[in-house]
């Protein structure tokens, strides 16, 4: 057996981002604002733990981890971190 320790890849300003292969791992601490940004591709956030608020076009919605968040591609989101947030996330 063999086990390795994740290397961030990012680590500013309280989030912290771990590439894990198609996917990343991230951590963002309380009151962490992602602020308003794009991607050419859809994303998915799986939300592990934690409580916040994300904006996608002129939409807002609380959130609690666990759970699953869909973002279309070339929409303007958000995200507010109430508490640290742990998520998943990738682009189509």
């Amino acid at each position: 057996m063999h086990i390795d320790n994740l290397v961030p890849m990012k680590q500013e300003d309280g989030v912290t981002i771990y590439k894990t292969g198609p996917v990343y791992f991230a951590t963002a601490s309380a009151g962490k604002v992602l602020a308003d940004h794009t991607h050419k591709d859809a994303e998915t956030l799986w939300i592990i733990s934690g409580e916040g608020k994300i904006e996608i076009g002129s939409n807002t919605t609380e959130f609690k981890g666990p759970c699953v968040i869909n973002i279309p591609s070339d929409q303007y989101h958000k995200f507010l971190a109430k508490t640290e947030v742990k998520f998943i996330y990738k682009y189509e």
